[in-house]
C-alpha cells in the first residue's frame, strides 16, 4: 500500500500528542534537491505540530504548508513544539518501486525532512531525495530461508515511538529473499512476518541503518 500524506499526518499527530508544552514560533527554511543535486521545484513542505494553550493543559494538531521555488528553496513559520516536517515532491514516479519502496503505479515521492523533536527558533532543514536499493533475506532461527511472507518497513520514529495507523509500505518475501528501495539514509524498522501461521517462530522488527545500496539479513526468533 502507498505511503500516503494522510498516513504521514496520522503519524505526526500520534507522536506529537506526547510532545512537551512549548510556546512561541519556529522558522524553518531549506533547499530540496534530487539525488544529482538539482533543485526540486514546486515540492510541498508540510509541517505538523502540537500547539498548546497558555495553561499547557490542552492542545491541538496544527499544520503549515510551503512550496519550493525555482531554486528548490522554501521557508515557513509555524508554532514551536514537537512535530514533523514532510516533503512531497510534485514529480510522479511511474511503475515499479517508488522511492518509498512501494510497488504501485504513479506516485509522488514523500519523505520526512525533520523527525519529531521540539522545534524552536530558526532551523535550516535541507533535504536531498535519494534512492537506495536494499536487497535482503529472511531466515529462520536455524538459518534456513523463510519461504514466503512479507517485510513491512518504515523510517524509525524518534525515541522508539510506535507507528500509528495502517498502510505502511511492504514487500513480498520469496524463497527467503526480497528487494526494496528507500528514499533517504537513516535507521529503518523492518518487520518480517511469515505468510502462514508458524508456531515455531515469531515476527521480528529489527532496526537497521541504511546509508546507501546495501544487503541485509533478518533472522526470525524462536517462539518459546
Amino acid at each position: 500500500m502507498p505511503v500516503t500524506l494522510a498516513l504521514l499526518m496520522a503519524l505526526a499527530a500520534c507522536v506529537s500528542a506526547f510532545s512537551p508544552c512549548v510556546h512561541g514560533t519556529v522558522r524553518i527554511k531549506g533547499v530540496i534537491t534530487d539525488r544529482g543535486g538539482v533543485p526540486v521545484t514546486k515540492a510541498k513542505l508540510h509541517y505538523f505540530v502540537m500547539e498548546w494553550n497558555d495553561a499547557c493543559n490542552s492542545g491541538h494538531s496544527e499544520s503549515v504548508t510551503a512550496m519550493t521555488d525555482s531554486t528548490g528553496s522554501y521557508e515557513l513559520v509555524g508554532p514551536a513544539g514537537g512535530g514533523y516536517l514532510v516533503v512531497e515532491d510534485s514529480e510522479l514516479i511511474s511503475g515499479g518501486f517508488s522511492p518509498n519502496g512501494v510497488m504501485m503505479g504513479a506516485l509522488q515521492r514523500r519523505a520526512f525532512v525533520l523527525p519529531d523533536t521540539v522545534h524552536t527558533g530558526d532551523i535550516q532543514a535541507d533535504f536531498q531525495f535519494e534512492r537506495w536499493r536494499v536487497k535482503g533475506q529472511v531466515v529462520r532461527p536455524d538459518g534456513t530461508p523463510m519461504r514466503s511472507g512479507t517485510v513491512v518497513y518504515y523510517p524509525r520514529p524518534p525515541n522508539g515511538s510506535a507507528m500509528c495507523g495502517t498502510g505502511l509500505p511492504e514487500v513480498e518475501v520469496k524463497e527467503g529473499h526480497f528487494e526494496l528501495e528507500v528514499d533517504h539514509r537513516g535507521p529503518y524498522i523492518f518487520w518480517a512476518t511469515p505468510a502462514y501461521p508458524d508456531s515455531s517462530v515469531k515476527p521480528v522488527w529489527p532496526v537497521i541503518p541504511i546509508a546507501g545500496d546495501t544487503t541485509i539479513t533478518i533472522v526470525l526468533e524462536p517462539r518459546r
